[in-house]
């Protein structure tokens, strides 16, 4: 690997990082993508075509599926085990694919709908929801996904948004082209920005407690919370077929519009949800709609060595992912003759907001983003984001041999823990981990809505070991000066509800308003740790790295700081 030439950080990013693409092919990818027929807003950052594979009648290493999704994201079960023969799942891998149609979404829809109705029909009386593995997806599955389970609920999001400059930039320009918008007689102009200026438009959200708001500014506020200032509470309008169902190649939610009627499929206490831990975005957001909103209870497989409860959601809990392809007509609007407000960002880090710092980080399907909102629990007055709160399964399972290669070992096994040995709310298997349930964050340890629990989290929750299986290095328990202390998380303000203190009669400055000050940044917990010691494992490609190092004789300053620091490494 020949280091001579590398003399800026342009350089080190064009020798060093391997795969990277030109601008003008990642915007060819960018601009495509983010003007794509699927622009709803997601909680992942999955890309989309128009292409479909094929369908397999199974999922690989799946049993037949009453039903499936093409894309294999949703499938229905039976159960055939004697005794769990009323016993129907509903496996729920992914709210979004990487070779999502145009018809995804209503595809989707449509086979939780059909399975549903068959497994009613067919005399099934319990439901697993297996949502192991899943990353999240698009926002609008989600709700139409529990809406279809419990119609008569409503699936509120409570979000909201830190307050900054380009916030107040971006908003009021995104607000001023949705009023013009409206006056147009194209109807597509106000559902287009709908969605790309989804969030930033007071407009294109509503309150979370669905009133529309009147302006930006009112939308903006700042409404200060725990340190810091934010926007007011707010939610996805999932009634608006515009947003949900742009140029037609999305849904109707359950429950709205012209799809009303529909009857509740199983009790609560009859469904339970499956997990691995591995639950992102908006699989966080429909776990939040199935324990805050109907009680359903969770059982979550896997987990560290030791005994002890463990979090039924182990992924990000914001409630909108902005996909870096949907950054860029933010750009645009930025940077726009026609935004009033562009002026603002001079001599502020907004100058800098441009295509260059996503295009650097997009690969060839147009992937990467950031997770923006902040997700709360309805009714909850503490004002602390989800993300930062401790909420442990109901019973936890360890993994076996049989689970490993056959998904309805796992399923069977779940089936007898929540609907032959639970006793009302509370787990007695013996499958159950030992302490893994009854934790006073789960339904099985008393936890109801809209409580968020003791936030002091268990003893297990910290590594309890030092040291890793790599080169022979053993395994060592900590001496017992290194237990860690419990932690608590104290909201320094407890608002009622979202507090306007005043209405800005100008955008914030510079010199007040930095979206990476200190003082943005609040650490209420006080956390007593260990640090863990691991061992520096190199990849090939730092090892070819310090190999060029080795023989770099050059006095080109930025190769000779890097090769320094490796050298300096372990």
């Amino acid at each position: 690997m020949p280091l001579d030439g590398v003399h800026t950080g342009e350089d080190a990013f064009s020798s060093l990082c391997y795969g990277a693409f030109e601008t003008e092919t990642l915007m060819a990818t960018a601009t495509s993508t983010s003007s794509a027929s699927s622009t709803t807003p997601t909680t992942s950052d999955a890309s989309t075509t128009t292409e479909a594979a094929p369908s397999s009648p199974t999922i690989p290493n799946f049993p037949y599926p009453v039903i499936k999704h093409s894309a294999d994201s949703v499938a229905g079960y039976y159960l055939n085990e004697t005794g769990l023969t009323d016993v129907a799942v509903l496996q729920i891998r992914e709210f979004e694919s990487e070779s999502s149609a145009d018809d995804y979404e209503r595809e989707f829809q449509s086979v939780i709908e059909k399975f549903l109705d068959a497994a009613v029909k067919t005399g099934k009386k319990k439901l697993i929801v297996d949502l192991q593995g899943n990353p999240g997806g698009f926002v609008v599955l989600g709700a139409d996904t529990y809406a279809q389970l419990f119609p008569s609920i409503k699936p509120i999001d409570k979000s909201n948004v830190r307050d900054h400059l380009g916030f107040w930039i971006l908003g009021n320009a995104a607000s001023e082209m949705y009023s013009n918008a409206t006056k147009t007689d194209d109807e597509s102009d106000e559902q287009y920005d709908t969605v790309v200026y989804n969030t930033l438009a007071y407009q294109s959200i509503v309150s979370h407690q669905f009133y529309d708001f009147p302006d930006f500014e009112t939308y903006y506020g700042p409404y200060p919370a725990n340190g810091g200032n934010f926007s007011a509470y707010f939610q996805t309008n999932y009634t608006d077929p515009g947003y949900t169902n742009f140029q037609d190649t999305g849904i109707i939610i359950t429950g709205t519009n012209n799809r009303t009627g529909f009857r509740q499929p199983f009790a609560a206490q009859d469904i339970v949800v499956l997990t691995d831990g591995f639950c992102a975005s908006t699989c966080t957001v429909v776990s939040e709609y199935l324990k805050s909103y109907s009680g359903v209870q969770f059982i979550t497989v896997g987990g560290r060595p030791q005994t002890g409860p463990m979090q039924a959601v182990g992924g990000v809990k914001g409630s909108q992912v902005f996909p870096f392809t949907r950054l860029l007509p933010w750009a645009d609007l930025l940077h726009s003759p026609n935004n009033t407000f562009s002026e603002l960002a001079n001599g502020t880090i907004w100058e800098d907001f441009t295509y260059e710092a996503a295009l650097r980080t997009l690969d060839e399907q147009g992937t990467g983003g950031v997770n923006g909102c902040n997700h709360f629990r309805y009714g909850e007055q503490t004002a602390t984001p989800l993300q930062f709160v401790y909420e442990a399964a109901d019973c936890r399972l360890w993994w076996t041999r049989e689970m490993m290669y056959d998904p309805t070992f796992i399923w069977s096994r779940v089936a007898t823990v929540a609907f032959k040995e639970r006793k009302g709310t509370q787990f007695n298997s013996k499958y159950c981990v030992a302490n893994s349930t009854g934790h006073p964050t789960s339904i099985s340890g008393g936890w109801k809505a809209p409580w968020l629990g003791p936030q002091d989290p268990p003893d297990n929750i910290r590594a309890g070991l030092k040291g890793w299986k790599l080169q022979g290095k053993p395994l060592e328990a900590l001496s017992p000066g290194h237990s860690t202390t419990n932690s608590k998380q104290t909201a320094t303000n407890s608002p009622t509800s979202s507090t306007k203190v005043s209405k800005p009669t100008s955008p914030p400055g510079d010199t007040s308003d930095k979206a990476f000050d200190d003082d943005a940044v609040v650490d209420d917990i006080d956390v007593g740790g260990t640090d863990i010691d691991g061992l520096n494992v190199d990849s090939d490609e730092l090892t070819s790295i310090k190999q060029a190092c080795s023989s770099y004789t050059g006095d080109a300053w930025l190769v000779r700081v890097i090769c320094g620091a490796l050298n300096g490494s372990k």
